[in-house]
């Protein structure tokens, strides 16, 4: 009986070594390999979220030099440019005094041919232009241009029509005995460069231009034109 009993006891052993391994107490029981398995993919997973924000930090860092660097060099900003190509006179009427031939008034169409060009790399946007004529200091007439768009490195043309009349008091500047009249012109444009959407600086420009005319052709004669375009 003695004998049955140890043999007995001997083969459960083995289980009861069995049964411990079951009972969790060993670092490979399967909580434990998931419970390892989420941490490393959090681990892996955060790591990999900053290496993402590490290049995208640098992508941007990159991108403003880039933008800077550009716009103090290829992109850098300067003013735009006015030229008459031509100027015509309409419909004069010029009167005198009888007794003096000296010119009293004066009444006319004039229509200019002016150019805008924009040297830069970037596209240059103006509102409204403005040119005033001037006789003896005083306006005697003025005329709109339509806010245009320049693109880089272009130019556009624009025609700006005004009615010139002298007022009572000013005198008609003629030239000589030809009646040769003379008036004086001011453009103005101004407007805005913006550089890569970011960059924006207002540029402007203004032209005066010293007109002549021949009075004695009422219909329509082309003017003489001496201009100085200066930086506003």
């Amino acid at each position: 009986m003695e004998n049955k009993t140890e043999q007995s006891i001997t083969q459960l052993r083995p289980f009861s070594g069995n049964l411990a391994r079951i009972s969790g107490t060993d670092e490979e029981s399967p909580n434990n390999l998931i419970i390892y398995g989420y941490r490393l993919r959090r681990y892996r997973c955060s790591k990999l979220l900053a290496v993402l924000c590490g290049l995208c930090l640098t992508t941007l860092l990159l991108l403003g030099v880039i933008a800077i660097i550009l716009a103090f060099t290829v992109f850098q900003v300067s003013d735009p440019s006015l030229t008459m190509n031509a100027v015509f006179f309409r419909d004069i009427h010029l009167s005198d005094d009888r007794p003096t031939a000296r010119p009293l008034s004066l009444n006319a169409t004039v229509v200019a041919d002016i150019s805008v060009r924009n040297p830069n790399a970037a596209a240059f946007r103006f509102g409204e232009s403005v040119t005033e004529f001037y006789m003896k200091d005083r306006v005697v007439g003025s005329g709109r241009g339509a806010g245009l768009r320049v693109a880089a490195k272009r130019i556009v043309r624009m025609n700006v029509s005004a009615l010139v009349v002298t007022e009572p008091g000013v005198s008609v500047s003629v030239l000589d005995d030809r009646r040769i009249v003379r008036i004086r012109s001011r453009t103005e444009v101004e407007g805005k460069v913006s550089v890569l959407g970011v960059f924006k600086r207002v540029v402007g420009v203004k032209m005066v231009c010293n007109l002549s005319f021949d009075s004695n052709r009422t219909v329509e004669v082309a003017g003489s034109r001496d201009c100085v375009s200066n930086i506003k």
